[in-house]
Order: C-alpha cells, then sequence, then structure tokens
C-alpha cells in the first residue's frame, strides 16, 4: 500500500520537527528509533532496545511515538503515559498556544505501549480521529497523500520543537 498516513506523515512530521531545532542546542540527545512493533507480534525490536538499555543503564528519560498523524480534517492529538508532572505542565501551557494539537486518549496499540508498560515515560502522537475514521484508509490503496493534512503536520512539528526546546 501507499503508507501517506502511516509513514510518509511520520516521516515529514519527524523531518521537519528536527530541521525547526537545526540551529537550537537541545539540553540533552534525540536518538530517533524506526520501530515496527504494532505490525509484528512479540515487540521484540522495542524489548530487546528495552533490555539492552536496562544493561546499559541508558534506557531513554522520554519516548515519542508518532503514529499516523495529520488525518485531513482532524487535529494532532498528543497522548501520555508515565509523565512527570513537569512535562505535564509543559504540554498543558503548549496546548493553548496551539489550537491543531490537543489531548488525545490513551490507546496501547503503538509502538510507545511497551516502553509505557514498563514504566518509560511516553508520548504518542496520532490523529485525533485516529479510531474515529482515521485509521480507515490507512495500510490499504486509500492510503495517499490526499488522506494527509500536510499544514496539520507543520503546526504538529512546531509543537514538537517547541516541547523539546522546553524539556
Amino acid at each position: 500500500p501507499p503508507g501517506a498516513q502511516d509513514t510518509a506523515a511520520v516521516l515529514a512530521l519527524l523531518v521537519r520537527t528536527m530541521d525547526l531545532l537545526t540551529d537550537y542546542e537541545l539540553k540533552y540527545n534525540i536518538e530517533y528509533v524506526p520501530f515496527n512493533g504494532e505490525e509484528y507480534f512479540g515487540a521484540t525490536e522495542e524489548l530487546t532496545y528495552i533490555y539492552d538499555g536496562k544493561q546499559r543503564n541508558e534506557n531513554p528519560e522520554l519516548v515519542i511515538n508518532m503514529d499516523c498523524p495529520g488525518h485531513i480534517g482532524s487535529k494532532i492529538a498528543v497522548s501520555t503515559y508515565n509523565l512527570d508532572s513537569s512535562i505535564i505542565e509543559v504540554l498543558d501551557n503548549l496546548y493553548t498556544e496551539h489550537p491543531y494539537i490537543a489531548k488525545g486518549p490513551e490507546w496501547y496499540s503503538g509502538d510507545h505501549a511497551i516502553y509505557s508498560l514498563n514504566g518509560l515515560q511516553c508520548i504518542a502522537i496520532a490523529s485525533m480521529d485516529f479510531y474515529d475514521g482515521g485509521l480507515e484508509d490507512a495500510h490499504t490503496q486509500n492510503d495517499t497523500l490526499d488522506t494527509v493534512d500536510c499544514n496539520l503536520l507543520e503546526y504538529g512539528a512546531k509543537f514538537l520543537a517547541e516541547l523539546l526546546k522546553e524539556l
């Protein structure tokens, strides 16, 4: 299938976020790790990453999962798991500045699930209508660019860049 929502939109959001951070020095390192565990039973890559991190005492302080963001006619939903109050406060402040971004419901069918269930702090980025029509075309021949709102991805990238700067 073409993969506009589940692959291209994620890559566009990631690349644009990183572009917005080009001239900004963060207080920490960002590691981009492309996992695809939700389509493979067992989440072996994610579990190996967690296990290896524990062995080296290097598990991530925050995991951000992006899955089907930017569905046309929707908002970007930000779901949170195990976050400390300082990150929640930053998010709450950012929601008021970004009208196309909103706190979304928790869901556990994405790559963030194994991390959140292991107690790590996680944020999942998706379309607000993820389970109300947003996934209808994902993983089908209809998963084309006309199902993705590129302006919404730009708003999402600005939101994520500001979040990462604030942490």
